[in-house]
C-alpha cells in the first residue's frame, strides 16, 4: 500500500468504514437470521409509520410544512 493510501486509511471515520463495508455487502453474504431481523424491523417500521401519522404532533409538522413549504427532508 503506498503512504498516500495509508495516510487516507488511517484518516478514515467510522462512518465511512461502515459505509464502505456496507455497500460491499451482498445477499448472500446475510445469515438467515440477519434477513429474519431485518424483514422484522421494516415492518416494525411501517407499521409505526402507519400507527403514528394522525397523531397530533405529526399534524403540527404537516401544518407547518403546508404553511411554509417546510422541507423536513432536506437541510
Amino acid at each position: 500500500m503506498s503512504a498516500t493510501k495509508e495516510a487516507v486509511a488511517a484518516k478514515e471515520t467510522i462512518t465511512a468504514k461502515m459505509a464502505r463495508r456496507a455497500a460491499a455487502l451482498e445477499f448472500n453474504h446475510l445469515s438467515q437470521d440477519a434477513v429474519y431481523q431485518a424483514k422484522r424491523f421494516l415492518l416494525d417500521s411501517v407499521g409505526c409509520a402507519l400507527g403514528g401519522y394522525q397523531q397530533h404532533d405529526v399534524k403540527i409538522a404537516l401544518q407547518i410544512h403546508r404553511t411554509h413549504r417546510i422541507s423536513f427532508l432536506r437541510p
